[in-house]
């Protein structure tokens, strides 16, 4: 994967605003804050030197990932792809992206996830298993976990 060089700093020299209107330009939920000739002199300056937004900085800003992890048992499970799939379909209407990460059935890895996701800062983890097949998963974070995450 290649990395953008352009930083938002390099468009807003370039299209001739403050980094703010820059910033602005480029965020369609903010962009009528400003004049539509700037919105379209920004995006073009933009466009030209390839820049991409960087969703780590952003997050950092925000104090949001918009990311949510699916935790599953097993890759294998055939029903674990309509549940992901379904999850998929309802949170990239809020614009969030998913992640998916199989502890194979292990509780010490299941915990080691678990951690790893936090670390991460993701904004939720759905814990996705089926009860039947075994009885002594735990069915939802606890303690700890169950604070670090938003509930669903």
């Amino acid at each position: 994967m290649e990395k953008s060089k352009a930083t938002l700093r390099d468009v807003a020299k370039a299209a001739g605003v403050h980094i703010s209107n820059a910033s602005r330009a480029l965020n369609s939920d903010t962009q009528h804050r400003i004049t539509p000739d700037v919105v379209e002199r920004v995006r073009s300056v933009a466009g030209k030197l390839g820049y991409r937004v960087n969703a780590f900085a952003s997050s950092l800003r925000t104090k949001r990932s918009n990311a949510i992890e699916i935790l599953i048992p097993d890759l294998w499970n055939p029903g674990f792809p309509a549940i992901v799939t379904g999850v998929q379909e309802v949170v990239s209407r809020g614009g969030y992206e998913i992640t998916i990460a199989s502890d194979g059935n292990d509780l010490e890895r299941h915990a080691a996830v678990i951690e790893s996701m936090r670390s991460r800062q993701v904004d939720g983890l759905i814990l996705a298993h089926i009860d039947n097949v075994d009885r002594h998963r735990p069915v939802k974070a606890s303690g700890e976990h169950a604070r670090s995450f938003a509930g669903v």
